[in-house]
């Protein structure tokens, strides 16, 4: 009983997988499409490692969404998945309801790069090249165009690219189609706690030879919904020593931020943040604020950057930034080159940052300095708050002077003027 009730919240978390094997490469795989269990993550990896040993080339078509609804879901004109459903019935594709982030997995497996990765409206005479064993291909959204209608354009971008390549390098293709995320948020059931427990959100503080990054609260919205993203790491750094700028990419789940950094002679400008997918920038807000080098830039109003692929918006609510004096990155980066490859290269052109040496270099030192804040003396907040007191402080002049105001019975206060009031008591 207990398994029939929590398959279902699992399985609605994971991403449906189709595996297209027009020319039946992995005939010998036998997957079970049960709907109601989750595919986990290694043996998924598994799968991929197989698919890269009985192909010669790997498609992966990736939707921003994807459900196991949509592809049961049926309109006048029946399934918007005309080639799959017509493969599927003729063996020729594999079916997985739920895999535990898949795209992520391909992620790490393939990495995208930005001469691979394709993004597709329509497709009739596709230009692609053949030179690479894999390719990512993104569909782009049409204006007022129907759910129904999208996946069905889809499914024709998907045979059309699929033939094309199989076409030009004869037998050995494998497709791979899966999505970013399942649109369909299940909460799971939980039990009434004994203990209640405290998350906090100090954020995560990330160094390299570049400087130091600390964020916290990032989280990326759509039109229904909001994900607080994974700890986040530097993927990759480059210094520019002809122009003294460095380019910092900090990796998340399904995207990038790359800080970009101009050194200046006495201090430090953070130019710009930008949304980097696939090695291609989809969006990117001008930042234009700094320091001294001594000094880190630390802001708490969020920063909103918007995807211009997808419409969707990166919110960054916390971040503080530092780099170093040119002199002082180049003598670091010598220093992790030398503890990586043991010798002391000169610092010429492009160099990159992000290297095993750069744990070891900030292990112990790595903390930011002076931090100047981005808040001036008159935000709203601390205007209200002045507002607020100044109410307050004019309500309690007001009950002082009503106070000092009232009158009182002093006739025979003063004995020099009139006889004191005597009153006798008598029993």
């Amino acid at each position: 009983m207990i398994h029939l009730i929590n398959s279902p919240t699992k399985a609605q978390s994971g991403v449906p997988v189709f595996i297209i094997d027009y020319e039946n490469q992995l005939s010998d795989l036998k997957i079970a499409a049960n709907p109601f269990d989750e595919m986990k993550s290694t043996k998924f990896v598994d799968l991929v490692h197989l698919i890269i040993k009985k192909s010669e080339r790997v498609v992966i078509f990736v939707e921003n969404k994807l459900s196991a609804e949509d592809i049961s879901f049926k309109d006048a004109l029946g399934t918007p998945y005309v080639h799959l459903s017509k493969h599927l019935d003729k063996k020729k594709l594999v079916y997985i309801p739920s895999v535990h982030q898949p795209h992520k997995i391909l992620k790490r497996i393939f990495q995208p790069q930005q001469y691979n990765v394709l993004y597709l409206r329509f497709v009739k005479n596709p230009d692609i090249s053949d030179n690479y064993r894999y390719y990512y291909v993104h569909f782009e959204d049409v204006f007022n165009e129907t759910r129904t209608e999208k996946l069905r354009r889809h499914d024709e971008i998907m045979q059309d690219v699929y033939e094309y390549i199989s076409t030009k390098i004869g037998r050995g293709v494998l497709a791979i189609y899966t999505a970013l995320e399942n649109p369909i948020v299940a909460e799971r059931f939980r039990g009434r706690s004994l203990h209640r427990g405290v998350h906090g959100d100090s954020g995560t503080t990330m160094s390299s030879e570049g400087g130091l990054i600390h964020l916290r609260g990032v989280s990326t919205s759509t039109l229904h919904r909001t994900n607080f993203l994974q700890p986040p790491t530097i993927r990759d750094e480059n210094y520019d020593a002809d122009s003294n700028r460095i380019y910092t990419k900090i990796a998340f789940n399904n995207f990038d931020l790359q800080f970009n950094f101009s050194l200046h002679p006495n201090h430090w400008v953070l130019d710009s943040i930008g949304i980097m997918e696939c090695g291609k920038e989809v969006g990117s807000v001008q930042v234009r604020v700094g320091t001294a080098y001594r000094n880190s830039y630390v802001c708490g109003v969020p920063l909103k950057i918007i995807n211009k692929r997808d419409d969707s918006v990166v919110t960054i609510s916390h971040y503080q930034v530092q780099t170093y004096h040119p002199e002082t990155i180049k003598r670091l980066l010598k220093r992790s080159r030398s503890l990586i490859d043991g010798n002391d290269p000169a610092i010429e052109g492009t160099s990159h940052l992000a290297s095993e040496g750069v744990q070891r270099v900030f292990e112990e030192n790595g903390k930011f300095g002076d931090a100047e804040h981005c808040t001036s003396f008159f935000t709203p907040a601390i205007l209200a708050g002045l507002m607020v007191s100044f109410l307050c402080f004019s309500i309690m002049m007001w009950g002082i002077l009503m106070i000092m105001d009232l009158k009182t019975m002093d006739k025979f206060d003063d004995p020099r003027s009139n006889k004191p009031l005597v009153i006798n008591v008598t029993e």
